[in-house]
């Protein structure tokens, strides 16, 4: 079977939730027979293959391009999404941003294929949860809503990577439940599992000996809760003089994080690494004794909880979003009882005292992992998707 997967931006070297999910599922049809063709946006058009799959670029820098630039992108969009169905004789397009995907509708329509959307989040909320106020943004929330139900109900299925997100789905645009398949994410086994030596990948990152390192990896924005991790770090260190806590990735907030690790007295316990190479991070996931996600809202998934469990790491989770239904079912002690600094410090602290506990805990996890989610499985479950679809006829006009 053929695909065409189209999303605003598609650049492997600033890889968000999104552009990972799209990346390793074609990647795992690959492996199933299966092929995928990437159509995005990217600083400049053309197209080039990775690892055989052929990427397709209009030209689109997401926030950095001026509105001038939207209604070319589109156009662009709808051209090579209909020229990519043709050419390969697709069974369907597969959409994962609502930008994109109105060209990629009316495209998929004019062709006769059906589309099936991967429903990642609300858009609207993911623009609110960055902390944007005033008319200017409640337009553009009240807009991407409008953008958003109408490519929801276009789709001939919709997908999400979590029951949470498939409620939020169907509330928000009046779906029936029968459109909407819940397909989770996975972790690569090969890249996120557990370390050959552990101690010694510990030295090499520079953990000091006898430290319980706690290890985040997150975007830092408002909404995914570092500031309330360190406050949570701090009140823990009078307790646990050892504790320390490393935090991979880059954003908006990372001064004023650097700022409150000062404030808070942390010093050398908590190290800002900034944007980790892929090829780093399960170092950092396997050299941790415990993973925190610390998200205060809106997680549609939790791929870092996913792939911290299959680098054997036990992790620590806010009861938000997808992360209970990844998590609850290992052990409900992974969930904190709450969002904030102090449910956090309350969630963590068993797990630090009994450092017996999280190392019996390692096996399960990456066991755990390996049977529940795996990208293999997800991009079948795709194929199923799309099989049910195409077999009703269900490319509906967009």
């Amino acid at each position: 079977m053929r695909f065409v997967a189209v999303t605003d931006t598609f650049d492997l070297g600033r890889m968000g939730g999104a552009t990972r999910v799209l990346w390793e599922t074609a990647r795992a049809l690959r492996r199933l027979g299966h092929e995928t063709t990437i159509v995005g946006g990217g600083d400049d058009a053309g197209e080039e293959t990775r690892e055989r799959i052929v990427v397709r670029r209009a030209r689109w820098r997401g926030r950095e391009s001026g509105f001038r630039e939207l209604r070319p992108f589109l156009r662009e969009i709808g051209r090579l999404v209909e020229g990519a169905v043709r050419e390969s004789r697709a069974a369907a397009t597969w959409l994962h941003q609502p930008l994109s995907a109105g060209p990629a509708l009316r495209a998929a329509s004019r062709v006769g294929v059906p589309s099936v959307y991967v429903f990642h989040s609300p858009w609207p909320a993911e623009i609110a949860a960055e902390g944007r106020r005033g008319l200017r943004a409640a337009l553009g929330r009240a807009v991407r809503s409008r953008v958003e139900r109408a490519v929801v109900r276009g789709a001939s299925r919709v997908v999400t990577l979590s029951r949470a997100m498939a409620g939020e789905c169907a509330s928000r645009h009046g779906i029936p439940a029968d459109r909407i398949r819940v397909i989770p994410g996975g972790a690569d086994p090969v890249r996120f599992a557990p370390p050959a030596d552990r101690e010694a990948l510990r030295r090499e990152l520079g953990v000091p000996s006898g430290a319980t390192l706690l290890v985040a990896v997150r975007r830092l924005i408002p909404r995914t809760g570092i500031e309330d991790l360190l406050r949570a770090v701090a009140a823990l260190r009078g307790e646990f003089p050892g504790l320390q806590v490393a935090v991979a990735g880059d954003g908006p907030l990372r001064e004023s994080l650097a700022a409150a690790a000062s404030s808070l007295g942390l010093g050398d316990a908590a190290r800002l690494l900034g944007a980790v190479p892929e090829a780093d991070l399960p170092r950092w996931y396997g050299a941790a004794d415990l993973a925190v996600v610390p998200t205060r809202e809106l997680e549609g998934f939790g791929l870092a909880a996913v792939e911290a469990l299959a680098c054997g790491t036990p992790t620590l989770a806010t009861p938000v979003g997808g992360l209970p239904e990844i998590l609850a079912d290992l052990d409900p002690g992974l969930l904190a009882p709450g969002t904030g600094p102090s449910a956090l410090t309350s969630g963590l602290r068993p797990w630090i005292a009994r450092p017996e506990a999280l190392a019996t805990l390692r096996p399960r996890c990456a066991a755990y992992a390996r049977e529940r989610f795996t990208w293999d499985r997800a991009a079948a479950a795709l194929v199923e998707v799309v099989e049910s679809a195409v077999a009703e006829g269900k490319g509906r006009p967009a």
